[in-house]
């Protein structure tokens, strides 16, 4: 059956203002089943409009807070491979979970995540490595722990048990 068809040969639905306006409200596309764009001229300048007055706010707040232009973050950002320096997860250009961040005189890019976690250690090497030796440890524990149950199970292993009684049978005879 399809979906419902939101344009005629007069009007047109306008997605996002939800409203039906006149054919020449919208842009052209030729791709579309209408030819014309899904948003209004308006509702798409509203919407272009406003995301490049984000983009030049985070510009702005890179300058004020990092000492950054645009092309020093977007060298930035391709040097590390549009990827966070830690943990590798994708960086997106100009988005809220990018993060810049300081170490010692260099600037990085990371993610939230990393981000966060560096703010938790407060930046501090030896916080980091006393938290990397806690998980060390117990990770070794937790391995101690399986190895000494693997070895407690393979003597009560039936098949083992087994093996051994036949061999004392053999020997009986």
């Amino acid at each position: 059956m399809g979906r419902k068809r939101l344009f005629n040969d007069k009007e047109k639905w306008c997605n996002k203002c939800s409203k039906w306006l006149p054919l020449d409200a919208f842009g052209e596309n030729r791709r579309t089943a209408s030819g014309r764009q899904d948003y209004c001229k308006t509702c798409h300048n509203a919407y272009t409009g406003s995301f490049w007055a984000k983009v030049a706010a985070y510009e702005q707040h890179l300058e004020q807070k990092w000492r950054m232009t645009p092309n020093d973050y977007l060298e930035l950002w391709r040097l590390q491979d549009k990827k966070c320096l830690i943990c590798d997860s994708a960086l997106t250009l100009y988005h809220r979970d990018t993060h810049v961040h300081v170490f010692g005189d260099q600037k990085r890019l990371l993610c939230t995540t990393c981000n966060k976690g560096m703010e938790c250690f407060k930046d501090d090497a030896s916080l980091l490595v006393k938290a990397l030796e806690q998980l060390n440890h117990t990770a070794e524990s937790v391995t101690e722990g399986f190895e000494k149950k693997e070895h407690k199970d393979e003597g009560e292993n039936p098949s083992h048990e087994a093996g051994t009684t036949e061999d004392a049978g053999e020997d009986s005879k």
